[in-house]
């Protein structure tokens, strides 16, 4: 697994993600797939707080470089997996009064609706996880 693997596409959070299962490709509500983040390697901020919108930044990774401070794409529900690496999760309703939340393997963590977060790796390798998403269901 490796984010120089052409499946994978970089997501609005700037998380290399493998998308195993899409509603477009299976007609699932549940998005499942494996995400993979270098040493170092940082999140910009993201909510689920504001109606989804296309996903069109992870279509066209070159505009990443002048990417907005915060990606809102929700209402969502995400589920993380923690298969290798050590990451900190960073969460709060304000980003400049964020919490710490560390994550290690085997670790799983549920990001709720409504708040922001930020990812981070904080180890010397390469942390991968799965990750599972999905808009509010009735």
């Amino acid at each position: 697994m490796h984010s120089n693997d052409r499946s994978f596409i970089l997501a609005s959070s700037g998380v290399p993600v493998k998308r195993l299962i899409t509603k477009g490709s299976h007609g699932s509500e549940i998005i499942l797939g494996v995400c993979e983040m270098k040493p170092g390697e940082q999140s910009i901020f993201w909510s689920s707080e504001l109606d989804r919108k296309m996903d069109r930044l992870a279509r066209e990774p070159e505009k990443f470089k002048d990417r907005p401070e915060i990606v809102h794409y929700g209402p969502w529900h995400e589920v993380y997996y923690i298969i290798k690496g050590d990451l900190v999760l960073q969460f709060g309703h304000d980003k400049e009064k964020m919490e710490n939340m560390v994550l290690k393997r085997g670790d799983a963590v549920y990001l709720a609706t409504g708040w922001i977060y930020r990812l981070k790796n904080t180890g010397a390798d390469n942390a991968y996880f799965v990750w599972a998403g999905t808009p509010p269901l009735s």
